[in-house]
């Protein structure tokens, strides 16, 4: 596959961007003049720029609302079957609409209660979503509505049951992606993670492809008709494992086959092509490059070179920079007759010296406006606090079994300061940007974890932590952020902990996971159905705010043990099982405190299988072994690439010592983390032990020791016996 080669060109700065907010405009044919660029920032103020001759023209700017709201959300649209260059945006809960000159024609105020988040515009249809609604209106008349599982992240609509009747595909939060046909959910689609942007790929007859991005980072397709629908393909990326936010498809390397671009949360924009144009398999990345901050909006479209479809993104703080296949360099008129040679240079001379000038005139320009706001500050009565927004994002990341903790603000970082009161630890992911400085805890204040993170690059927007922390204990993480801005001030974030933070929602349990030893615990009581979902959110990560049913049934996995748990509850009764006794405890323990803070009566019984106990450490076995192996392997990597430079050819190898050599670097970073993942593991088998003992009534004291020299010297026999003589 060949490379894809794009240049970057900075081309404005703009307020603080939501998600979706920034649009090419269609144009007439190809190439006959660069499109232009319509977006909304926090100021609620929409604005469209034309690139003509390598000078960036403003074409409108809009008056912001009054109070300010941000623009949360922007399409393109028109008379059906015609050219959507008309611009449709969201302010809260109305949206407007503006020609491409900037006149506003449209203003409607819907009966959204919540903030207008996504809109898809075919026609007369329009389709909007807010956190966790759909409501679709033709001709600004209420047609149908879908009230979601979870939080909607994405919209787009298509024909798929009808070939006169739009559909609305639903990118969801809990894994999922729904196909509404009027007010009915036709299709719940599994994926594997929380859903976060979704497009349409292609179309052939009745069949559609979609392509879909996770909070995983997870890049899929799903093709969907009329009367079923079928996961096509998924593909991870091997170097970022962060959250695709926004994708768009086009053609950009001309094989005539549509390439996908995606921007991702840590920054990258990527694209990815299909091998000889098979959409069936999964594409190849053919182009990556990464900022320093997240991208909200991307977009293509002839911008810069009205002969090339390029790549627009607009970041986080505000920033809208384009990729183009050419470079922006001035087009110099080839010379064919040398009698007027010298007259051309002269004539490239005298605009390349008008342009010097005018950039100097509009440098002084600026300067002077500069000394105008800074005097206004020094005349300013009072201090004027700015408000700074901060955008948060804890992860749970799988491979690793820890969370990814994202902070970034629309202004340069300077410091970030943590408090937390239970034990966690924290490290950077990557070192060049920031650095963590430990202080000493301080119980008495509830404070067991304070660190400080000093950031190192001087124009950061946006830094990536690694978070470790145990199950078995709740709190929350404080996050103070200092920008770097004037006068000084910081902004308080919270993070929940609870107390099974290493358990991540799944669709549905496989038939071996169901068929294991499980224990149970059931709770009755006179509680509502909105308070047994609260305390199983108290318990665990990644819970559906809404109820939509009477009777729930969520489903967990544990990224470190691979225990599952199976959560089925109504008003009044709550069932709970699984493998793991340590989790069956924890979850028993949790609900009885916060039943009891509430001042509910419950009753409790418990079943508990003897065997989870030794399947639980045989789902231990194959961690504990490689874990151990590391170390061997470690040894053996020097030695095995001193044999690979001295030779050509390596194929004499074993089979051991050549997937030694293939992953080297993995088993060398694994290496480093060996000692912090095997205290992990031993406090997971340790906090199993204690669970049973305290089960059979017996003192501990003096147990924990022995099986630490169990744990030393690991044998899954040894163990085994171990724990049941106790």
């Amino acid at each position: 596959m060949v490379e894809l080669q794009f240049n970057r060109i900075d081309l404005l700065q703009v307020g603080q961007l939501h998600r979706r907010t920034v649009r090419v405009i269609p144009a007439g044919e190809e190439g006959t003049a660069a499109q232009a660029v319509a977006l909304g920032d926090e100021s609620g103020a929409a604005l469209a720029f034309v690139v003509r001759k390598g000078d960036l023209a403003q074409r409108f700017r809009t008056m912001p609302p009054s109070p300010a709201s941000p623009i949360t959300t922007m399409q393109t649209g028109g008379p059906l079957n015609s050219l959507k260059d008309r611009i449709f945006y969201a302010v809260t809960h109305s949206v407007v609409g503006v020609s491409k000159k900037g006149r506003e024609f449209f203003r409607f105020d819907t009966n959204m209660t919540e903030v207008i988040r996504n809109m898809y515009l075919e026609g007369p249809d329009m389709f909007l979503a807010g956190d966790y609604s759909m409501f679709h209106y033709v001709e600004t008349r209420d047609q149908d509505f879908y009230m979601c599982n979870d939080r909607i992240n994405d919209l787009v609509c298509a024909h798929i049951t009808s070939d006169s009747e739009f559909d609305a595909i639903l990118a969801c939060h809990d894994k999922a992606l729904r196909v509404i046909q009027g007010s009915e959910c036709l299709f719940e689609i599994p994926v594997p993670s929380a859903a976060t942007a979704l497009s349409l790929l292609s179309q052939k007859g009745t069949d559609k492809t979609f392509v879909y991005g996770t909070n995983k980072g997870e890049l899929g397709s799903v093709l969907v008709n009329n009367s079923e629908f079928k996961n096509k393909w998924t593909v991870s990326s091997e170097t970022s494992s962060s959250g695709i936010n926004v994708i768009t498809v086009c053609d950009f390397s001309r094989s005539g086959c549509r390439d996908v671009a995606v921007g991702r949360d840590d920054g990258t924009v990527e694209v990815l092509s299909f091998t000889e144009g098979d959409m069936d398999k999964p594409p190849v990345t053919t182009f990556k490059t990464r900022l320093n901050e997240s991208i909200q909006s991307i977009e293509h479209g002839r911008v810069i070179n009205p002969n090339y479809e390029e790549i627009v993104v607009g970041s986080f703080s505000g920033k809208i920079i384009g990729f183009s296949p050419e470079p922006a360099t001035l087009a110099v008129p080839e010379i064919t007759d040398r009698a007027h040679e010298k007259q051309r240079i002269a004539e490239i001379e005298a605009d390349l010296k008008k342009r010097v000038e005018d950039t100097e005139v509009e440098v002084k320009r600026l300067q002077g406006c500069l000394q105008r706001e800074m005097d206004k500050v020094k005349e300013r009565p009072a201090l004027v606090i700015p408000q700074i927004d901060v955008n948060v994002q804890f992860s749970l990341d799988a491979k690793g079994s820890h969370y990814l903790l994202s902070i970034e603000t629309k202004c340069p970082l300077e410091y970030i300061t943590f408090a937390c009161d239970v034990l966690l630890e924290m490290e950077e992911v990557d070192h060049t940007q920031c650095a963590i400085m430990l202080s000493p805890p301080v119980p008495e204040a509830g404070s067991l974890f304070l660190a400080t993170c000093r950031i190192v690059l001087p124009d950061l927007h946006r830094v990536e932590l690694c978070v470790r922390v145990a199950e078995g204990q709740c709190g929350t993480l404080q996050i103070y952020t200092i920008p770097k801005i004037t006068p000084r001030t910081t902004q308080l974030s919270r993070v929940s902990i609870p107390p099974l933070c290493l358990h991540e929602r799944v669709n549905t349990l496989g038939d071996a996971e169901l068929r294991r030893p499980m224990n149970e615990v059931k709770i009755t009581g006179t509680f509502t159905l909105p308070e047994i979902h609260s305390w199983v959110s108290f318990c665990f990560p990644e819970v559906p705010v809404k109820l939509t049913s009477d009777d729930i049934t969520i489903n967990f996995r544990s990224i470190f043990t691979g225990s599952v748990v199976t959560c089925s509850y109504t008003k009044g009764s709550a069932e709970f099982r699984t493998d793991s006794i340590t989790t069956l405890f924890t979850i028993k323990d949790y609900i009885a405190k916060q039943a009891t803070l509430s001042k509910t009566k419950i009753h409790v019984s418990t079943a508990i299988k003897e065997q989870s106990i030794v399947h639980v450490l045989e789902l231990l076995d194959p961690v504990l072994e490689r874990q151990f192996q590391l170390h061997q392997q470690v040894q053996l990597v020097d030695a095995l690439r001193e044999i690979q430079l001295q030779e050509q050819d390596v194929s004499f190898m074993s089979p051991e010592f050549a997937d030694i050599l293939a992953r080297a670097d993995d088993i060398k970073r694994d290496y480093q983390q060996q000692p912090k993942t095997l205290e992990s593991l031993f406090g997971v088998i340790i906090g199993l032990y204690m669970t049973k003992l305290k089960l059979k009534g017996k003192n501990p004291d003096g147990k924990e020791a022995e099986l630490r020299t169990q744990l030393t010297h690991y044998s899954l026999a040894n163990l085994k016996s171990f724990f049941m003589e106790s």
